[in-house]
């Protein structure tokens, strides 16, 4: 029955045994693959950092063309709004000088002057140029001198109303002034208008890339996920099988100890024999060998400690009991103290 038993353990012992091995086997090649697929998980992790990396970079740049934008778009409305006053300086100086246009022709129509003083001095310069300078017969000077003559009188007649002409001419250079600043802030509003145009397109370039970048990391973020639930998947299963492992460790153990225990009865049991072949021989006088000898030698350490354990024991109840009378003598001695005082 003990032979059966014996076999029966040991045969449960190599199959568990056997089943740690092959979960060893199992969660070595599981721990292989783990790494394999941490690698990839990792990578693709990376390469999707970088593309957000690159994304953030371009937003960046988007941030920093919006405020340029911003600058120019001030500084053309800034333009535009001089620009009307300017233009709105051009039309009442206009209006001024339509308004004296129409007060001298009034006057050089009462005072029967078809030309404006400034015509009048520019015909008087060139008639006294050419006196002086040109050979002419005397009939011809005589007529360019009866000329001269009614300029002249013509440009004294004019003279009540010069300072008219001298608000024209004001008034038309000032008019020139603004249109020449006009044209000059025009110009600057188109380069600006231009420059707002330019950086947009540059703006949509970016976002053109961006959404390519997008789509390249949710792509890698996908292949990243995809690893991770494998290599989540990889790791539940190590540790499933390290449980497994961990129990069939238990059960060896288990078996190890129960194997351990019989064995000890099993011996104890061939001592208490010997003990008792041993015990016949001394009372019978007869001879005891090595072996018997051995034996007689446990016997009496055994006898030794429970000698001691029990000289122990004996201690341990004595000091306990002095304890007790401790205990007790000193409270009696507190009351009669307290009798003493009562007394006093």
């Amino acid at each position: 029955m003990a032979d059966s038993d014996s076999s029966e353990r040991s045969d449960k012992n190599t199959d568990v045994a056997k089943k740690m091995n092959s979960l060893r086997g199992e969660v070595t090649a599981l721990r292989e693959k783990l790494n394999e697929i941490n690698v990839l998980k990792e990578s693709w992790f990376s390469k999707k950092e970088e593309v957000a990396s690159e994304i953030n970079k371009l937003r960046g740049e988007v941030h920093s063309i919006s405020s340029r934008i911003e600058e120019f778009r001030k500084k053309r409305d800034e333009g535009i709004k001089q620009r009307r006053e300017i233009r709105k300086k051009i039309i009442e100086g206009i209006q001024k000088a339509k308004a004296l246009r129409k007060e001298t022709e009034s006057v050089m129509k009462k005072k029967r002057i078809s030309e404006s003083p400034v015509k009048l001095k520019s015909k008087l310069e060139k008639l006294e140029m050419r006196i002086e300078t040109e050979a002419v017969s005397f009939d011809a000077e005589k007529k360019i001198m009866e000329e001269i003559k009614h300029i002249k009188k013509a440009l004294k007649e004019a003279g009540e109303f010069s300072k008219i002409f001298e608000e024209m001419d004001k008034q038309r250079d000032e008019i020139e002034k603004l249109k020449s600043e006009s044209d000059g802030l025009q110009e600057k509003i188109d380069a600006w208008s231009k420059e707002i145009r330019k950086s947009r397109e540059e703006i949509n370039e970016i976002f053109g890339k961006v959404d390519s970048l997008k789509k390249k990391r949710d792509e890698y973020h996908q292949k990243f996920m995809q690893f991770k639930t494998e290599f989540n998947s990889l790791n539940e299963s190590i540790k499933e099988r390290l449980q497994a492992l961990g129990e069939s460790r238990k059960a060896i153990n288990k078996l190890q100890q129960t194997k351990r225990r019989r064995r000890e009865e099993q011996l104890e049991k061939q001592l208490k024999n010997k003990e008792a072949v041993v015990e016949d021989k001394i009372k019978k006088g007869g001879k005891l060998t090595t072996e018997d000898l051995l034996v007689f030698q446990k016997m009496s350490m055994k006898d030794d400690s429970k000698t001691v354990n029990k000289e122990s024991e004996t201690a341990k109840k004595e000091k306990k009991k002095e304890g007790k009378e401790k205990g007790i003598k000193g409270t009696k001695a507190k009351k009669d103290e307290g009798k003493t005082e009562e007394n006093n």
